[in-house]
């Protein structure tokens, strides 16, 4: 019941502050604990991750990300190559029934290229996530420093 209020609100745009905590549902699709990066000016990219369970029957795929602050964004993969750090656009991510996926740094991640606006500590971002079955579903994500590991 929590997370459908939450989605409501954050439709009308009625949300309180959000949290690292907070936990977003479209469908079978749970959101848990989005966080970004704040970037350093509107020149190079920045980043943002989540967590993404299924808790449905059937397969979904995440197949687009947005965000207002970026011209262009995108699911990408981290691997390494020769001892060689490289990051890569994924195409949609698969998620099966009952799986978990994490995007965290050093892995999959959402890629914000040509900032309109700084992402800036302390405040918040909107992430629109499209999945092929469950449909849209906008996050409030906050901000975290341009060098964070993660929520604290």
């Amino acid at each position: 019941m929590r997370s459908m209020m939450t989605c409501l609100l954050l439709a009308m745009g009625l949300t309180g502050p959000a949290s690292a905590g907070e936990t977003f549902r479209v469908g079978a699709i749970e959101i848990e604990t989005p966080w970004a990066r704040a970037s350093i000016g509107t020149t190079r990219p920045v980043a943002a991750y989540f967590t993404i369970r299924n808790t449905g029957t059937y397969p979904d795929r995440l197949i687009t990300v947005a965000n207002p602050s970026a011209g262009m964004a995108s699911i990408h993969r981290t691997t390494k190559e020769g001892g060689v750090m490289r990051m890569s656009p994924a195409g949609p991510i698969e998620i099966s029934p009952g799986q978990t996926i994490t995007l965290k740094p050093g892995g999959l991640h959402v890629m914000m290229m040509k900032l309109k606006s700084p992402l800036k500590k302390g405040e918040k971002t909107e992430l629109a996530l499209t999945f092929e079955r469950a449909g849209k579903i906008k996050v409030l994500t906050p901000i975290f420093g341009p060098g964070a590991r993660g929520p604290k």
